[in-house]
Order: structure tokens, then sequence, then C-alpha cells
């Protein structure tokens, strides 16, 4: 794989992502190679890079809560936002499973807030969606 670019300023999540709770700083990254694919690339180890995509691009109505101590750390309102709101940046970490089809986490998508530089991960459980999500294709079996 070619290097990643440099696209993005570094983003605070003050409670790290689930499984790297002591990573607090994290940017975007990408390879032209591998568009629409971006790399939430930790500040602490370049080593822990989490494959993601807009959720967006795999389901164009896709919307996702935020509550009040979420939209707190991301410095806006609670409430219901949509993945075409360019305000922020709603990601679906992917996974890649040896022996399966790629999957994404639609119900646990990390939010970016650009105005603020913060991030989260802000799990979904009344959106009816899957932390394996086929890509281009039905929800995965769990």
């Amino acid at each position: 794989m070619s290097a990643l670019t440099q696209d993005s300023p570094s983003y605070l999540f003050p409670a790290g992502i689930p499984a790297f709770e002591t990573h607090t700083s994290f940017r975007l990254a990408r390879d032209p190679k591998l568009d629409p694919l971006l790399f939430l690339v930790s500040g602490m180890d370049a080593g822990v890079r989490l494959p993601c995509i807009q959720a967006r691009f795999l389901d164009a109505d896709y919307a996702y809560e935020l509550d009040g101590a979420e939209a707190a750390v991301l410095g806006v309102e609670p409430g219901r936002y949509t993945a075409v709101d360019e305000r922020m940046a709603c990601l679906a970490v992917l996974s890649v499973p040896d022996d399966g089809s790629p999957t994404a986490n639609l119900m646990a998508p990390v939010v970016i807030s650009y105005a603020s530089g913060r991030g989260l991960q802000a799990i979904q459980m009344g959106g009816g969606w899957s932390h394996a999500h086929r890509i281009g294709g039905e929800e995965a079996e769990c």
C-alpha cells in the first residue's frame, strides 16, 4: 500500500475509542488508490489505523442520535443527525474477516465535529443498525 496522505488535522477523542481508550488523538488519512476509504490514524501510534468509510456511502438515509453527553463532547446540540450533514464526519469502521465479506459498524459510528475538532464513537442502541453491516449487501448474520 502506498503512503497515507495527511488529509486532516488531529481530532481530540477525550475518551478514546473502545479498545483504544488511551488513544485520544486521531487524524483522517487516505490513500487515493483506495477511495472512498479513509483511515482513522492514532496520533500516539501510527500503527493503529482503523479503516473507515463515510456512512452516507453505505446508506444515503443513514441517521444517528447524539445524547446530551455525546453532544456536549462534540460541542453540538443533542438530537438526530444525518450522515450527509457536512458539519460532522460520520464514519463506519470496517472489519475485513479472513473468512468472510467485509462489514461496516453502523451501530457505533465514529462522529467528528469539524468545528470543535472533537470526536467519539456514538453507540446507536435503537436504530436497528448492525455492527456487522455487509458492504454492498444485506446485514451480516450475528
